[in-house]
């Protein structure tokens, strides 16, 4: 097994090296994803790999797009059962940025993965969405009330 040799300055302030999380989902073009920039390197190098240093990781699940039939992914219970120590479940991807109203998302998608996933590993830690990045709210279709705001709403749903 390969050494990891990390090459990342740490420090609890803002002087660290600057990292950047990337985001190949289903809908990019094939020219979209750098296999040598290290994009998706898959969880058993990612845990192996030494860059969770033993600990738990959270880990994203994809509940609007890239599964088969709406099924939990496979990694949750395979992760448990390699033994990749899990600290929570990202649940979503950036659903106020596609066009995806609050209310399917936080009203009826989410708990139906909340029940697939824990019906696999009854421990797990649930938390999301993540947000597409905006530093403002994102507008979706006006509610009876006429709020338009998407944070808002899943919020009062969830």
């Amino acid at each position: 097994m390969a050494n990891f040799h990390d090459l990342l300055r740490h420090t609890p302030d803002q002087d660290q090296t600057a990292t950047y999380c990337s985001s190949v989902d289903p809908w990019h073009e094939p020219a979209d994803l750098a296999e040598r920039a290290g994009d998706q390197i898959g969880f058993d190098l990612f845990y192996t790999s030494g860059v969770t240093r033993g600990l738990p990781a959270m880990i994203p699940i994809a509940m609007l797009y890239g599964n088969a039939g709406g099924r939990p992914p496979r990694r949750l219970p395979t992760s448990k059962k390699r033994g990749y120590p899990i600290s929570y479940v990202e649940m979503g991807e950036e659903p106020d940025g596609h066009y995806t109203l609050p209310e399917d998302y936080a009203g009826a998608i989410r708990p139906v993965w909340r029940k697939r996933c824990t019906g696999l590993i009854r421990s797990l830690k649930l938390g999301g969405p993540i947000f597409t990045g905006e530093n403002k709210d994102i507008e979706v279709w006006p509610d009876g009330d006429g709020k338009a705001s998407f944070h808002g709403a899943v919020s009062s749903i969830t």
